[in-house]
């Protein structure tokens, strides 16, 4: 058969990369958007965009029959489902079969088997693979099992990936949260509540295999991934190859995923999984029966289009390519870019994106342009910077410089931390493992923080005046309020040569002002920043770092930076737009430092809000499914 119309069921930047394929192919594209979405770019990309309302997930992006119903409508003869939503849900591919429709990835009778975790750990077990042991059923008949000795576990949702869901337990009063959490979270985002728990391996990378099969029989494996470097159990920065196998472990991950998409008789693109433990053994962990959100670093090193060939199976043709055929070039980088707030523990934002500037020199796959708001409804995804060069170390400083010459402004986002992540030496010298960020936040923060200080007060004056130079006179003195330092200086400007002197050191600088970018050279050393304005100030970014200078009449004792708060807020307030999922806590309560007050959800992620301290709940002013608004009252302690 021939695909003429493919409807992609999804949105954002999976949805704009395989509508660019698709378009190069000659197939005719049909977007489908959520309300929120109809301004994002994959909407206008496609030939055609239908819109599937404004409710909830299940109602939208989840609403199998509603999908295959606007492919019919549409007059499409193929679905691409790309990563989450229905990517991996047996029964929507076998509604797709009913009705016509070709479902590009593997059968329903595949999905059902190798999509989800619990029987696909039954199958790669029953093949002799090794898997880690642990516990399925209902929370009830998991709780029954577990024994003291078998902690900690890690709680997951059967169906779906990217991290959602999965929860550690150290005790059974975590595991019993843990169950109900996950549970949660796995039907809001995969219409599923089938968990399962298993014991957690200390200390693991995370390995991949991509692999690509067709009807033919041909099962081809495009090498390995390195994904070990992630927050809350969602992939931060995926390399490929991996640089922690060894020739024997990579053979040994390969021979074992061909393998199993053999002996289950996979078609089309999937991902095999594996855990390498800090003694070298590999565990199969799962099988993804879709693309995956990092294949653009295999894509790189290959110099394949992955989608491409799930297009060209799915219409029943032979892989164009052989085993021998296929060699790795250099290595490859993925940075995902997260509207998040690393100083805050990971905190989603949200808000209208001011300005999006990536280099040229990297590829990006964007999900948001400039003007687009990023909205609680879903993840936070902004786009994917990935970098290609000779060898790991050149693609390294690659990145490096493809981060220090972005920006992002009109929300928080986790570029600054991703810089910071690529000069950790750990990174540099591959000692990492799953919870390493997790487990060095608060270095990775306070190194973010100690080159914000080391960044010359010099180069932000001459920024701020060569932006604002309309409003201030030719010689002035005044005080600027950068982040949570005051900065005093005198200057003469003549047009764009500026003479600055701070305390008892005076440098001249000169400014190439821009459309948002600024050449600024301070005694002859050169610059590049980005800038955008606000009503009451600027956000300026050097080096990946973000700035944000206050220019309105201030109260300096209100920014010194060595002000701490005594005691602790009486006032418990929503770190962000949200709505209410869980209460924990009720009037009259005393709880202790530490203690789970509420849960609030956003961007599909859920975040705990604990006690700061000792108290009794003076107050409980939300209750479960309520809508909350960031730096609205939660509750008030006494």
């Amino acid at each position: 058969m021939v695909i003429k119309k493919l409807l992609i069921a999804n949105r954002g930047e999976i949805a704009l990369r395989i509508i660019a394929t698709a378009k190069r192919m000659g197939i005719r594209t049909v977007a489908i958007y959520h309300a929120a979405d109809n301004a994002l770019p994959f909407v206008n990309a496609a030939d055609e965009a239908l819109n599937l309302g404004e409710g909830a997930l299940s109602d939208t992006y989840l609403n199998g029959p509603a999908i295959v119903q606007l492919a019919k409508t549409a007059g499409a003869d193929a679905i691409h489902p790309g990563y989450g939503f229905l990517s991996e849900n047996a029964e929507f591919a076998h509604l797709c079969r009913q009705s016509g429709i070709t479902f590009v990835g593997p059968s329903p009778e595949v999905i059902a088997v190798m999509g989800d975790k619990t029987t696909s750990r039954c199958y790669a077990q029953s093949l002799g693979l090794p898997v880690v042991q642990g516990y399925e059923g209902n929370p009830s008949e998991i709780l029954a099992q577990v024994q003291n000795d078998d902690f900690p576990l890690l709680v997951k949702p059967s169906l779906g990936g990217g991290g959602k869901g999965m929860k550690v337990a150290r005790n059974f009063d975590e595991l019993r949260d843990a169950l109900q959490t996950a549970s949660r979270e796995s039907l809001r985002y995969f219409n599923s509540d089938s968990v399962f728990v298993e014991h957690l391996v200390l200390f693991p990378r995370h390995i991949e295999v991509q692999i690509i099969a067709d009807g033919a029989g041909n099962v081809l494996h495009l090498f390995d991934r390195e994904c070990t470097l992630q927050r809350r159990f969602q992939k931060v920065v995926e390399e490929a190859p991996s640089p922690s196998l060894n020739e024997n472990q990579r053979r040994e991950a390969y021979d074992m995923s061909i393998r199993l998409a053999k002996e289950c008789g996979y078609i089309n693109a999937g991902t095999v999984e594996f855990l390498l433990d800090s003694k070298g053994k590999l565990y199969f962990l799962e099988m993804n029966t879709r693309i995956q959100v990092e294949h653009p670093v295999t894509e790189a090193i290959v110099g394949i289009d992955i989608v491409e060939l799930q297009l060209l199976v799915a219409m029943g043709k032979e892989l164009p390519l052989k085993q021998s055929n296929i060699k790795v070039n250099g290595a490859a980088i993925e940075l995902r870019l997260i509207a998040e707030d690393a100083e805050k523990g990971f905190l989603p934002s949200v808000g209208r994106i001011a300005q999006l500037s990536i280099p040229s020199s990297a590829r990006f796959d964007r999900c948001y342009q400039n003007g687009n708001e990023i909205t609680p409804h879903f993840d936070s995804l902004i786009g994917k910077i990935i970098v290609h060069g000779a060898t790991r170390k050149d693609a390294m400083e690659k990145s490096l410089r493809a981060l220090e010459q972005s920006a992002v402004h009109g929300v928080k986002t986790n570029l600054s931390f991703l810089r910071q992540l690529l000069l950790s030496k750990p990174f540099i010298e591959n000692r990492i493992y799953v919870d390493f960020i997790d487990r060095s936040l608060a270095d990775m923060v306070a190194g973010i923080k100690d080159f914000k200080h080391s960044v010359p007060d010099h180069l932000l004056v001459a920024a701020f005046l060569s932006i604002r130079q309309s409003s201030w006179q030719l010689f002035y003195q005044n005080t600027l309020c950068v982040d949570d330092r005051l900065i005093r200086f005198y200057a003469h400007s003549t047009m764009e040569e500026y003479q600055i002197a701070i305390g008892n050191t005076a440098k001249n600088a000169r400014v190439k002002k821009g459309k948002n970018k600024l050449a600024v050279s301070i005694d002859g050393a050169e610059h590049m920043l980005f800038f955008s304005e606000e009503n009451d100030g600027i956000t300026l970014t050097y080096k990946g770092i973000d700035f944000g200078i206050k220019t309105r009449k201030l109260n300096e004792s209100a920014y010194s930076p060595n002000k701490m708060l005594s005691g602790y807020e009486k006032t418990i307030t929503s770190p962000l737009n949200g709505k209410i999922v869980e209460v924990k806590v009720e009037k009259g309560q005393k709880v202790r430092k530490g203690t789970l007050l509420l849960v609030v959800e956003s961007m599909k992620m859920e975040n705990s809000i604990f006690a700061p301290a000792d108290a009794t709940i003076a107050e409980v002013l939300v209750k479960v499914s309520q809508q909350v608004q960031g730096g609205s009252t939660l509750l008030n302690l006494e």
